[in-house]
């Protein structure tokens, strides 16, 4: 068996994917061949390869035409997992909205295509905080916590607008910045871990010390988190099988799916990870080969 993760070049990302050794051990464990390979090598055959996994690719917010015209090559491969049209569909966080219109608890989300929607979104907000993000980015690149009246909320926007990209307005929610938010990892539709990522974002933009410095630590999940989590597994999978991008009785290979707690004590989606999420198995013993398993099966199943 000879499986490829797609990365992006540099030593920077190398270092950041903390998952990689756990990967490389647990499929090294199994007798299966691993390669980590660059999305942008003309020179991979990457039809070569029982399966196909994007893992890593985080440059792809700066390079994002290039890395849909990427994705539009290898479409065709039924060994590329996640499948190249749900990746597609989840790069824009606009998906938001289709989910919550199949029942499943999201933030407030408004998607602007101008910067007169972004300052009606504002306005409409009232005295409550925002947030101002772009539908394709990564890493909190162009991610702001704002006042919902500061001017620096809307050049924020002006600025994702002038890079061509819509922008998300979201209520700030309080939670976030005392316990994070809490996220839920599936392999192949199974549970695998639960994980609270500290707050990140610094009031009137930023990160918090100007740097992105992740605190992951292993979380209990509550009965309601996990319902939440479950019901975004559920219409995402859903979606994917209506539109032919999943076989009947698949699954994703892999999701993970970010939600925090509201004012009013209820649980909502902020985020659905189904292209290319740190997974952080290094705090869940044996989550490392829960995923090899995955993989092996998906191999199995695609043959």
């Amino acid at each position: 068996m000879h499986v490829a993760f797609v990365t992006a070049e540099g030593d920077h990302i190398r270092d950041e994917d903390v998952d990689r050794p756990f990967h490389e051990a647990s499929f090294a464990r199994r007798g299966i061949d691993l390669e980590y390979r660059y999305w942008t090598d003309p020179t991979v055959q990457w039809d070569a390869y029982d399966l196909v996994v994007i893992r890593s690719p985080w440059d792809y917010a700066t390079r994002s035409a290039e890395f849909l015209a990427w994705l539009d090559r290898v479409a065709g491969l039924g060994q590329l997992q996640n499948p190249a049209a749900l990746i597609r569909w989840n790069l824009d966080k606009g998906y938001l909205l289709e989910l919550e219109s199949r029942g499943v608890p999201v933030v407030r989300t408004v998607v602007a295509e101008n910067i007169d929607q972004v300052a009606a979104a504002l306005n409409a907000l009232g005295s409550t905080d925002a947030v101002i993000k772009p539908v394709v980015s990564a890493g909190s690149r162009l991610t702001g916590w704002f006042v919902a009246d500061d001017p620096a909320a809307l050049g924020l926007a002006h600025e994702i607008l002038t890079e061509g990209v819509k922008v998300i307005v979201e209520p700030f929610v309080s939670s976030v910045a005392t316990v994070g938010e809490i996220s839920a990892v599936f392999f192949d539709g199974a549970l695998s871990h639960c994980l609270r990522k500290g707050p990140i974002l610094e009031k009137g933009g930023g990160l918090i010390g100007g740097v992105y410095q992740e605190n992951v630590s292993l979380h209990q999940p509550t009965d309601v988190e996990l319902d939440v989590a479950n019901s975004a597994l559920r219409a995402s999978t859903e979606i994917a099988r209506e539109r032919d991008w999943l076989p009947d009785g698949a699954m994703p290979l892999y999701g993970r799916f970010d939600m925090v707690e509201l004012d009013d004590g209820t649980v909502a989606l902020i985020e659905a990870e189904l292209f290319e999420p740190s997974l952080f198995l290094s705090l869940s013993a044996g989550a490392e080969d829960l995923f090899t398993q995955a993989c092996a099966r998906r191999v199995e199943m695609l043959r």
